[in-house]
């Protein structure tokens, strides 16, 4: 297919780096998820918490080695606490777990919002930081994984075009 003029070559630097803006948005998100956490964290209130119940929603989708279709359940924690002035609050938890971890009736420890008591976190720390942790250590990765392959790729044109300009040297010194 011809290219017209106002059209870039597809060329393996502009592929990574285009993939490399898409590794720094990803970043970018979790970092941006990470602060928003840990600033609900500064603001929040402490408190112990009962689970009086678990939401479950279900998804589906197919298993990635045979090909059949699977269930995946994600459990919902409901707790219920009181604040300081005595009044009682009930919320979600907004991270889903593969299992039920609480039994009902069981004490936990919780953050929740003074302005809105029902935006509830369980205070543990691998629900809270994994999953923005995680987000931003992908987006991380891959910039840093591009950022590799960029300098290999702009390494391999300098040695190309050093060898060219020492074959054209030489044929240049030959007619001479």
């Amino acid at each position: 297919m011809p290219q017209t003029a106002g059209e870039k070559k597809w060329t393996p630097q502009r592929v990574v780096q285009i993939i490399r803006w898409c590794a720094v948005a990803v970043a970018l998100i979790g970092l941006l998820w990470s602060v928003n956490t840990a600033l609900f964290i500064l603001r929040s209130k402490t408190a112990e918490a009962t689970v009086v119940d678990w939401d479950m929603t279900t998804s589906k989708g197919r298993n990635s080695s045979n090909g059949m279709s699977e269930t995946h359940h994600f459990w919902y924690a409901i707790v219920e606490l009181r604040d300081e002035f005595g009044a009682v609050h009930r919320g979600r938890s907004p991270r889903g777990l593969n299992e039920r971890r609480w039994e009902r009736g069981a004490k936990v420890p919780v953050c929740y919002d003074p302005k809105n008591p029902s935006t509830i976190f369980i205070r543990d720390l691998f629900d809270i930081w994994f999953p923005p942790g995680i987000i931003t250590a992908f987006g991380v990765a891959f910039l840093l994984g591009t950022s590799l392959i960029l300098e290999f790729l702009r390494r391999r044109a300098q040695r190309n075009a050093d060898d060219v300009a020492a074959i054209v040297a030489k044929y240049i010194t030959k007619k001479k």
